[in-house]
């Protein structure tokens, strides 16, 4: 190959890549989940200044229970990991938010700092302290000041259970204004998560190196346009494991991710050099767990590689609480597929067989009352689609 031709070769690739870039840009705008308007959020800035989480009010048609219950959504991943209201298929049947405001519970969706519309400012670095002792107890503080409540329940997804974990751990005072939490594939411990050993070699070097944001938005918003072929691979690799359809996937790529900030991966990257959670303050969770001594729920997907069964029930294990329920949705409970991490909310038997797993639960734990649903004219701290 002459220089001249390597040139004009290389060209055509950059050229190509750009239009990729371009074209992927423009799928993602047409498929991305867009609530503006339709459900009331709040915004509330934390003591770091400029920082903020967002939550949003699904308040139900006729409140049944007297604890609100908060959602909080994955590493990596914003509000719509808890309300997927548009799959592309059946409407909102993939939203766990709306099915348990259905079934009569006051719900709150929180966006962490960083997240949606949870803004930082540019450049802004945090780590899993800042989100348990400000995200997670602002968001406790501010549901509770707008319902009255006197106790709120937690659901939390992956990173969303292990915050929760955290803040029993660390005994932060909220703790006992928590009624009972929900944890669906949130591991305890990452000894169990065989592919993250070739990681604790290059471990330290990986995180000398993160200095600036994984963007997992971007790489997201790039798969928009191939999607399907990309939904390919785990439909014959996994083919037992619960699907993602493809307009759910294409939704789901320009939608979903949110960029993960260096603290957390340099944390991250320490426990697997250390080979257990903690935090920056030195709290080592396996130790705090017999803090969480609030009804507990913790489900864990079959065949889930970032939080294998045996990471879940480590867990269960060691927390403190009399009443923990420990459940493995997989074919071997009677389920129809398999689940994986992203399936347990996200995959299409997830409505049908996970979350009345989750609503049962909270109904069992729940008072059943109905209390004075939030006023979407006059709250006390805040105004609906604004800031506190």
């Amino acid at each position: 190959m002459t220089g001249d031709t390597l040139f004009y070769a290389l060209m055509a690739l950059v050229v190509a890549g750009v239009a990729y870039v371009f074209m992927a840009e423009a799928f993602s705008r047409s498929f991305r989940l867009d609530d503006a308007g339709s459900v009331e959020t709040l915004t509330v800035e934390l003591s770091d200044v400029g920082h903020h989480i967002a939550l949003y009010h699904h308040p139900p048609e006729l409140q049944r229970y007297g604890e609100p219950v908060i959602l909080c959504h994955g590493l990596g991943a914003n509000r719509f990991n808890m309300d997927f209201f548009d799959d592309g298929v059946s409407g909102d049947r993939m939203s766990l938010a709306r099915t348990l405001a259905r079934a009569g519970f006051d719900v709150w969706v929180l966006e962490t700092r960083g997240h949606g519309r949870a803004t930082v400012p540019k450049g802004a670095d945090w780590t899993l302290d800042d989100e348990v002792e400000q995200d997670v107890a602002t968001a406790i503080e501010t549901v509770l000041d707008l319902t009255a409540a006197k106790r709120v329940l937690w659901v939390g997804h992956s990173w969303g259970g292990i915050l929760q974990y955290f803040f029993f751990a660390k005994a932060h005072p909220l703790t006992s204004r928590i009624a009972g939490v929900v944890a669906i594939g949130s591991p305890g411990t990452i000894s169990h998560q065989k592919y993250l050993r070739a990681l604790r070699a290059p471990g330290w070097v990986l995180a000398h190196l993160f200095r600036r944001p994984l963007p997992l938005a971007w790489l997201g918003r790039l798969g928009v346009p191939i999607s399907s072929w990309l939904n390919l691979f785990p439909k014959i690799l996994l083919s037992k494991i619960a699907p993602l359809d493809d307009p759910l996937l294409r939704r789901l790529f320009a939608s979903l991710a949110e960029d993960i900030p260096p603290g957390i991966i340099r944390l991250m990257l320490s426990w697997v050099r250390s080979g257990g959670l903690h935090s920056m303050d030195g709290t080592k969770l396996e130790d705090g767990l017999e803090n969480l001594k609030v009804p507990t729920l913790l489900i864990a997907g079959s065949k889930d590689s970032l939080a294998p069964p045996r990471a879940v029930k480590f867990v269960a294990d060691r927390v403190g609480s009399e009443d923990v329920q420990f459940v493995v949705m997989g074919k071997d409970r009677g389920c129809d597929v398999e689940y994986g991490h992203g399936g347990l909310l996200l995959g299409r038997q997830a409505p049908d067989e996970v979350f009345p797993v989750v609503e049962r639960w909270l109904v069992r734990h729940a008072t059943s009352e109905v209390t004075e649903i939030w006023s979407r004219s006059a709250p006390k701290n805040g105004k609906p689609n604004g800031h506190v």
